[in-house]
């Protein structure tokens, strides 16, 4: 492996909005105080199935709410 599962994490959580990085420290009893990089350091611990977890399920509600933005007529 090119990095570390640690770096690869922080890689993870470095791609995620301050405003879901604060629903996901919410998520795990964590008080979501200071900035990205300071709620990366409470949320490095967690682990990786979890975090990868919250991502699918961000994505999936993105694809979910642009989809309803489009219908099948507008496709044709």
């Amino acid at each position: 492996m090119l990095v570390s599962k640690k770096e690869l994490l922080n890689l993870k959580l470095k791609s995620i909005k301050v405003d879901s990085l604060k629903e996901l420290a919410h998520n795990f009893s964590i008080k979501p105080k200071g900035n990205a990089s300071d709620l990366i350091k409470q949320l490095i611990n967690i682990p990786q199935s979890r975090i990868d977890l919250f991502i699918k399920k961000k994505y999936k509600n993105q694809v979910e709410e642009r989809q309803k933005l489009i219908s099948d007529s507008e496709l044709v």
